[in-house]
């Protein structure tokens, strides 16, 4: 007969084995979840990873299109002056080349100063009714497909643009003081003004604007 202890080591000894089996038993049939989940997850990270590659694609591209766009239409300035140049006596030419190269010295000073924040700040229809924006504080809270500061030289360009424009009527006409006044005057209330109540979200005549006069307006390529 088998003492008690015998028996008793021998149960012991099966319980042991049969817990090892089925341990080795459980880790083998979940390694492949394992595996699978691993797998899900590294799935998940690498298509986070080209979603976020996407994006920063799409903002790198309408930013070069932006900045792009915003050089030919600089470039506008050129063009001005030439054909102003061209337009005057010989004596004068050296003053209006200065004067249109004021307007763009000029124009970003005044433009970076508050010309935007007039433009895009607040949420006036007719005017910007708050300090938003004011030497480009806040820009980071612009919402553009762009980056801020490629969106804020684009209107610039527009901006100092729209006042060269002018300066063709004031050639021979004007003094170079009385000059400096009507470049802050046009890229630094004027423009900002009239471009907020079409280009910007609040504007009265933005076709964004729940509020907008007769459903608002497009510039279909200098309509307006």
């Amino acid at each position: 007969m088998p003492s008690a202890n015998t028996t008793r080591c021998k149960w012991s000894c099966i319980f042991l084995l049969s817990t090892l089996l089925m341990s080795a038993y459980a880790s083998t049939n979940s390694t492949p979840v394992d595996q699978l989940n691993e797998k899900v997850d590294a799935l998940q990270q690498r298509l986070q990873a080209l979603e976020q590659q996407d994006q920063n694609t799409h903002l790198s591209l309408d930013t070069f299109w932006l900045i792009a766009m915003s050089i030919f239409i600089f470039f506008m300035q050129l063009g001005f002056t030439m054909l102003e140049a061209g337009s005057v006596r010989a004596k004068n030419r050296m003053n209006i080349l200065l004067k249109n190269l004021l307007d763009s010295c000029i124009g970003a000073l005044t433009y970076y100063l508050f010309g935007f924040s007039l433009q895009y700040g607040g949420t006036g229809s007719f005017i910007g009714g708050s300090v938003d924006y004011l030497a480009l504080s806040d820009i980071h809270e612009v919402q553009v497909d762009s980056t801020p500061y490629a969106f804020w030289f684009f209107h610039f360009a527009f901006a100092v643009t729209a006042s060269t424009i002018v300066s063709g009527a004031m050639a021979e006409r004007t003094r170079i003081e009385a000059y400096i006044v009507h470049s802050l005057v046009i890229v630094g209330l004027i423009y900002p003004v009239v471009a907020r109540w079409v280009w910007n979200d609040h504007g009265w005549l933005s076709v964004t604007s729940d509020d907008s006069f007769v459903g608002g307006m497009i510039d279909f390529a200098g309509s307006g």
